[in-house]
């Protein structure tokens, strides 16, 4: 199995569409097409993000820029970056300008838990701030 991961931000339409016949939810719009254009040109099992989304997550991962690349429905060339597993990284491939390290290594975040079943109390340490979509943070 192989895998290919277009990652951008910015906003799109998401909605239902079609007719009575047939509908859809769906997402559209340039961001989607852009993610789909990275998609297509990420190496097999690798993930490409555009700019805005390095700079969102350029605090929490290790970036390669890579060479920039041209693509259908857009002027410029865009900017890409491949987010890496390790904090400290050096490569000779020649699509590679650059490598941007995380400053995530330098901070933690601990919390407990205490699962509920037998009252047993885990120690978790996460490399970034937890975050709770219900709890609304």
């Amino acid at each position: 199995l192989v895998g290919r991961i277009g990652v951008t931000t910015g906003r799109v339409f998401c909605g239902i569409v079609g007719s009575d016949a047939r509908r859809e939810y769906t997402v559209m719009g340039d961001t989607v097409n852009l993610s789909a254009r990275l998609m297509a040109n990420a190496s097999a099992n690798t993930v490409l993000a555009d700019e805005p989304t390095f700079r969102r997550c350029q605090q929490e991962f290790t970036f390669l820029k890579l060479n920039p690349i041209r693509v259908k429905g857009k002027e410029k060339e865009i900017s890409i970056y491949r987010p890496v597993r390790e904090p400290q990284v050096s490569c000779d491939d020649p699509a590679v300008l650059e490598v941007i390290p995380s400053t995530a290594h330098l901070k933690s975040y601990a919390f407990k838990v205490v699962r509920q079943s037998t009252q047993q109390v885990l120690s978790i340490r996460l490399p970034w701030p937890p975050r709770s979509a219900t709890l609304g943070g």
